[in-house]
């Protein structure tokens, strides 16, 4: 059964009980993408049940795009805000939302660099490139700083100045760890924020070298010069949009 089936009964299925409704919706999950699902379920409220209920279905699809929470503190803002029973679909559907986000603002960006600049935008990290990351520096990226990562790696550097925020060139995962020389599991270069008590990893580079913008674990964005680190945005969404005002 499609969804577009589903949604064109959708006032046939508010009149059935709830159980006959879980066991139509069970038999259509079987074949149905994440996405078809997540649209069909906000069509009615005994479906939307019926959907976030299936929770290995759930499990399963945020276990394949690495969306298990590995953060104790984010997974339990969205144990305490989602409803009863759907815990692992309003995980997906968060960091899916949190994707879309962070790629469309980013698309933007590309679209009014230079050739240069975008040209030297690498692809997407890995998985494992991510892992090793954070496996290495015992620094758990933020949501939408990890999905920045996941689309796109940096830029490349080299004699062609790229840029991406300012003067600023976005580094590479395996940049930011060779350029501190981590060869163990230590975390020298990740700073912490007296302010804010954030700790901090750099994310981009000047060419100047003077100053470079730094990603806290909490998800804020930092400003750091050689005399203190500013805050500047609460979010890595926040702070682009910023530089497309």
């Amino acid at each position: 059964m499609s969804d577009g089936g589903l949604q064109g009964e959708g006032a046939g299925l508010r009149d059935l009980p709830q159980v006959l409704v879980d066991r139509i919706v069970r038999a259509a999950l079987e074949t149905m993408k994440p996405k078809e699902a997540a649209r069909l379920a906000i069509t009615s409220a005994s479906l939307r049940a019926a959907i976030a209920s299936h929770r290995m279905y759930w499990r399963s699809f945020s276990a394949k795009h690495a969306f298990l929470p590995s953060q104790e503190n984010q997974a339990e803002n969205v144990l305490r805000q989602a409803p009863e029973g759907d815990w692992w679909f309003s995980w997906y559907m968060q960091r899916m939302h949190t994707r879309w986000l962070v790629r469309r603002t980013v698309q933007r960006f590309l679209d009014f660099l230079g050739p240069q600049s975008a040209a030297a935008f690498k692809m997407g990290a890995s998985l494992i490139d991510l892992d090793d990351f954070e496996s290495k520096t015992r620094f758990g990226l933020p949501w939408q700083v990890w999905e920045l990562y996941r689309y796109r790696n940096g830029q490349a550097g080299g004699r062609e100045r790229a840029v991406f925020v300012g003067f600023s060139r976005l580094l590479p995962l395996h940049e930011i760890l060779d350029a501190h020389g981590l060869q163990q599991l230590t975390r020298p270069f990740c700073l912490r924020n007296s302010e804010d008590d954030d700790t901090m990893v750099p994310i981009t580079t000047e060419f100047e070298g003077r100053k470079r913008f730094y990603a806290g674990e909490s998800g804020s964005i930092y400003l750091g010069t050689d005399f203190q680190n500013v805050k500047v945005a609460d979010s890595l969404v926040a702070w682009l949009q910023k530089w497309l005002i």
